[in-house]
């Protein structure tokens, strides 16, 4: 499920993004160089979790700024269905290749899986922490998928 060569951290999921966090993400792009950045939703088209249309597929620009990319005046009123409903799951990553998360709230425990290049670990692990408080419901979380949660063995 997720790339040897890569790095990953594991923690509660929800919604794509909310504010803070968004920002720190592109704190992020803008260190590893990415331009913009690719927002897809995780959607079967043969077995869909809903009947609202068909999959977002989403692209900005890593300059973008919240308030751009959250309006709610059109073109934009997807901006709701994406960002503030926590019932779809998504692919998130930069055009650099270097790093991309999955953002799985359609499950019974939702998770965030953030993976990216080993030489930006330091980077990344410094950003996005494990709360200590999460640590043992994420243990049984990533076993009931078949998951180990990586750094607690």
């Amino acid at each position: 499920m997720i790339n040897k060569d890569l790095d990953v951290i594991i923690l509660k999921g929800g919604i794509v993004f909310f504010k803070e966090e968004f920002e720190i993400y592109q704190t992020c792009m803008k260190i590893v160089g990415d331009k913009y950045f690719i927002i897809l939703e995780d959607y079967d088209e043969n077995k869909p979790p809903h009947t609202s249309g068909p999959p977002f597929r989403l692209k900005y620009p890593v300059d973008v700024t919240w308030e751009e990319m959250t309006s709610n005046s059109n073109p934009h009123i997807i901006s709701f269905g994406v960002f503030f409903r926590l019932i779809r799951n998504y692919f998130v990553f930069g055009d650099s290749g270097t790093w991309g998360k999955y953002e799985g709230s359609d499950y019974r425990w939702p998770l965030c899986i953030i993976g990216f290049d080993k030489k930006y670990s330091c980077l990344f692990r410094d950003k996005f922490k494990v709360p200590n408080e999460d640590v043992e419901a994420l243990k049984k979380w990533t076993a009931s998928y078949g998951m180990k949660l990586p750094g607690y063995d």
